[in-house]
């Protein structure tokens, strides 16, 4: 969406039209729940952030100013509910293999291989789910959502080099978490 339709469109909502607030809302709830899917185990749970979020994004129409501070909002109101919600469970629970529906959409590729690159997969998240909170909460938000490393640091209340570190920190406890041997390891185990 182009920064000046999204402007308009933000302006619109504040006026309380509803249909613009609704085409920001289908620009962004996707990424949200995705977001939110990664952070906690229930759906409902991630159901409940993403309406909460768009619930607090309608109630703070106004602080909305420039339009390029709406998606660092948005990922900052949706982690904190996160946190909410986790600190409300007590621990944040494992995510199983079985839970994540990994798609290959490729036709060229053999059953055999289809099920290595799954369990690749499934081991890269299983590593990036060991990693401490702040890194994992960094590396999802620049990897799988796409948020610039300023936005980043505006979601999570700190300072452009401290999101360099900690996807730097991210990035190389990744490379030790998900070496050559542990994909072996996690091959066999199948």
């Amino acid at each position: 969406m182009q920064q000046s339709n999204l402007e308009i469109l933000l302006q619109d909502a504040l006026a309380g039209d509803a249909k613009s607030f609704e085409l920001i809302q289908q620009q962004f709830e996707r990424s949200i729940h995705r977001f939110a899917s990664r952070m906690l185990a229930s759906l409902d749970d991630v159901d409940d952030v993403v309406q909460q979020t768009f619930i607090a994004l309608y109630m703070n129409l106004d602080q909305i100013d420039p339009p390029e501070k709406l998606r660092p909002f948005l990922f900052r109101v949706a982690r904190n509910l996160c946190y909410d919600n986790l600190r409300r469970v007590y621990r944040r629970d494992d995510v199983s293999i079985n839970d994540c529906e990994y798609r290959l959409s490729s036709n060229h590729i053999s059953p055999e291989e289809n099920a290595h690159w799954r369990l690749m997969l499934a081991g890269v998240r299983q590593a990036i789910d060991c990693l401490p909170e702040i890194h994992r909460d960094t590396l999802i938000l620049y990897v799988e959502e796409g948020l610039s490393q300023a936005e980043i640091a505006e979601v999570m209340h700190t300072e452009l080099g401290t999101v360099k570190s900690r996807l730097y920190y991210a990035r190389k406890l990744l490379r030790q978490l998900v070496s050559p041997d542990t994909l072996l390891a996690i091959e066999n185990t199948k």
